[in-house]
């Protein structure tokens, strides 16, 4: 389905709904990306540090979909949170030790 095809009301509460998600998962991606990165220098860990890095780059390229999102390219921050998570996702998963040992 298009949005063209979409009433006016359904696309300005799918809007909502977007902001609020976005809005409520920057702040913990960056909280929680810090505390990776805490962490890491902590037990001087370096996956976790590469793993908290990502987290931050995933809170930063939500922040820039949030300004998609009023500016009001609504498509543009869905595609760019959907890529974002998946690679962060993807990156994460490479380098934890656990997918590494023989």
């Amino acid at each position: 389905m298009t949005t063209d095809s979409m009433p006016e009301s359904t696309l300005q509460a799918q809007n909502t709904r977007l902001r609020q998600f976005l809005s409520a998962y920057m702040p913990t991606a960056f909280l929680f990306g810090v505390v990776f990165l805490v962490l890491a220098l902590v037990f001087r860990d370096l996956a976790t540090g590469v793993s908290g890095v990502a987290v931050v780059l995933n809170g930063a390229i939500l922040l820039y979909a949030l300004q998609s999102v009023r500016q009001g390219n609504i498509q543009s921050a869905v595609v760019t949170t959907s890529v974002g998570l998946l690679v962060g996702g993807l990156v994460i998963l490479l380098v934890q030790p656990f997918f590494l040992r023989p």
